[in-house]
């Protein structure tokens, strides 16, 4: 089941909704492009709590060999202690999707060095007859136990069908055995003809179930006086988190029967929302801060880490397509926070950067392959594009007039090979179609018209 998710839809008004909608999801459908290959930079993964500095990287999709091993470089950093009396092999663990947990890997040193030692860890590809990752892994954790007085650092990799494709897999056998077509929408619920539009109405306090083919309304659900103008759907597609605005609290609803499965007081305002693509946390704005939520244990759901930004006035938040950063636009300063995960289950982002954008930032965008974020500027009229990693701004682009942003976009990239998706920011009552690499306005004919003020219509991350 694919899931549209909007803002600010008023009752009465779903025939315009329907048009800025249909219009919104023709633009976004039409991309193009060269196959992706999977690069380096998406493939390391940092550690940087505590007294030591951990970089790894999986190493297998770039060079599949021989395919006897499965193979992670590892660089560490310190400056307290000699990191090569540690028994590393017994240190290390990999957990897959498939809910396997994997030991006994080899310990290679490329360079033995006491506070900056570089070395391989190899485990073999296959364990009691099995392949540890297959077409159907969805996921692998490298865990490193103990090192640096950090308990357990986590370091996580997302399967999409570039990186299955690197390592030989033939997916389509897995996917059939699912009973899904080879090319399946983000999440399926009831069926694969089963599509909705999941529209949070800012300012009648409620969420708008809308059946995507037919354009007819499901159900309306209450969620409070007023609600967030950010939606989360789960990877899962079984829930989805919305807040009770004013209230400060973010609440849980079962997809299937719109019943309130649970609620996570925040004790602020909330307006943005976003969810991590592996489903672990949803992150909440408002006010002066934003929180991480851990969520991926359904009934006890808790805030692990809140960031005060008294200044900033952080508006919506937004996770990379890989989990590896976190956006959040300071509105009061108009700047981009860039917070890097950490792996550390009680402090799991770290501010990393912020990025000068333009006038009053509102809200920001990853593209799908993780190399931009965007920022839609709101008394700027225009969208910022910034380069991730040097974190500098690359170019500004006017809008029709104030605007938010949002894009179709696939977990860690996961999108159709070669896809390129247009990128597109609202203005009040409209959409204007942004082409993300000509850095312009790609529909000559004029934006695209939406029934509400505020809006954004977007695709969740999934597989197209």
């Amino acid at each position: 089941m694919r899931i549209l998710s909007g803002t600010c839809m008023r009752r009465g008004r779903l025939a315009r909704f329907t048009m800025g909608v249909l219009l919104a999801a023709l633009i976004l459908m039409f991309q193009t492009g060269a196959a992706a290959e999977v690069s380096e930079a998406a493939l390391w993964r940092v550690s940087d709590q505590g007294p030591v500095y951990v970089e790894v990287l999986w190493a297998t999709p770039l060079d599949a060999g021989d395919g006897t091993s499965l193979d992670f470089q590892v660089r560490m950093t310190t400056h307290s202690g000699d990191l090569t009396t540690l028994d590393f092999p017994s240190l290390l663990t990999l957990v897959t999707s498939d809910g396997r947990e994997v030991g006994g890997f080899d310990w290679t040193y490329l360079a033995r060095s006491s506070h900056h030692p570089q070395a391989v860890a190899s485990l073999p590809a296959q364990v009691d007859g099995a392949a540890v990752v297959g077409p159907q892994t969805e996921w692998i954790e490298l865990r490193l136990h103990s090192v640096g007085s950090v308990a357990m650092r986590s370091f996580r990799w997302e399967l999409d069908s570039d990186l299955h494709a690197a390592l030989g897999h033939d997916t389509s056998q897995a996917q059939a055995q699912a009973g899904q077509p080879e090319q399946t929408p983000a999440v399926q619920i009831q069926g694969a003809g089963d599509y909705r539009i999941l529209v949070p109405n800012a300012l009648d306090g409620t969420v708008t179930v809308v059946d995507a083919r037919s354009f007819t309304v499901e159900k309306t659900l209450p969620v409070g006086e007023a609600a967030s103008h950010g939606i989360a759907v789960h990877p899962d597609g079984d829930r989805f988190y919305v807040a009770d605005a004013d209230a400060g609290t973010p609440r849980i609803f079962d997809m299937g029967t719109g019943a309130e499965i649970g609620r996570v007081p925040v004790g602020h305002r909330v307006h943005g929302t976003d969810i991590s693509p592996d489903g672990r946390y949803v992150a909440v704005t408002g006010e002066d801060r934003f929180d991480i939520i851990q969520v991926d244990h359904p009934g006890d759901e808790r805030v692990v880490q809140t960031l005060a930004y008294p200044e900033a006035d952080p508006n919506h938040i937004d996770f990379a397509p890989d989990g590896r950063y976190l956006y959040a636009v300071l509105q009061g300063i108009d700047k981009l926070g860039v917070f890097a995960y950490t792996g550390d289950p009680v402090e799991p982002y770290r501010e990393l950067a912020r990025v000068e954008v333009g006038g009053s930032p509102n809200e920001s965008r990853a593209s799908a392959d993780g190399r931009r974020v965007y920022t839609a500027n709101w008394k700027g009229d225009s969208v910022t594009a910034v380069e991730v990693g040097s974190w500098r701004p690359l170019a500004t682009i006017a809008t029709a007039g104030p605007s938010h942003t949002g894009g179709r976009r696939g977990a860690g990239g996961g999108q159709r090979r070669g896809a390129r998706p247009r990128e597109r920011a609202t203005s009040p009552g409209a959409i204007d179609p942004l082409d993300v690499r000509r850095r312009e306005p790609t529909m000559t004919q004029g934006t695209v018209g939406l029934p509400c003020l505020n809006g954004h219509v977007e695709a969740p991350r999934g597989r197209e």
